[in-house]
């Protein structure tokens, strides 16, 4: 969808979407890795809006997949996606899945958000999917003690894979963009 025309079926769908979540605002996109390159952006401004611009590096969790552009294989932080890519995007530092210590110890001065996908496939069952709300409700914690963000990967985050329209409703905390499920 282009931002130069405005499509009157997308502004009703906006307005809907709004009226039935926790969104003041919803940003369509093509892809799961647009979704997240826009929650990237957003994050960085956010924190550099809020007078902290030196707030510019993200944490992310091994194993995830946020999409297929550079940025995004970046946070992603697994070998094979990045392999033969060159040098790798800074700003990502990953920590094992689910540890909550690993996520404290490596907030820093410049964490300018934590990443995390509330739905996230399993390694056992192919296109299965788990959510996981301690972590969701860990990293919410966090965030309020250490001026981050939260963000959740939009890729694997929509009502494809959940019960849920919205499976972010079920982790206690908004997201920042709304993206498609990625064809793998």
């Amino acid at each position: 969808m282009s931002n130069l025309f405005r499509i009157p079926e997308a502004e009703r769908l906006a307005e809907r979407l709004c009226a039935a979540t926790f969104a003041d605002l919803v940003f369509f996109c093509n892809s799961g890795a647009e979704a997240m390159e826009c929650a990237i952006k957003v994050a960085r401004k956010y924190q550099f809006v809020s007078g902290r611009p030196e707030r510019h590096r993200f944490i992310t969790f091994e194993g995830a997949f946020h999409g297929r552009t550079l940025a995004t294989l970046a946070a992603g932080g697994q070998k094979k996606y990045l392999e033969g890519f060159g040098p790798v995007v800074p700003g990502f530092d990953q920590v094992p899945f689910g540890d909550f210590e690993a996520v404290k110890t490596a907030i820093g001065p410049e964490t300018a958000a934590i990443v995390i996908e509330p739905m996230r496939r399993t390694l056992e069952i192919p296109g299965c999917a788990r959510s996981q709300p301690s972590a969701t409700s860990a990293s919410a914690a966090l965030r309020a003690s250490s001026g981050t963000c939260n963000q959740l990967g939009p890729a694997d985050s929509g009502a494809p894979r959940s019960i849920s329209a919205y499976p972010v409703d079920q982790s206690g905390w908004g997201r920042i963009a709304f993206g498609r499920a990625p064809e793998r």
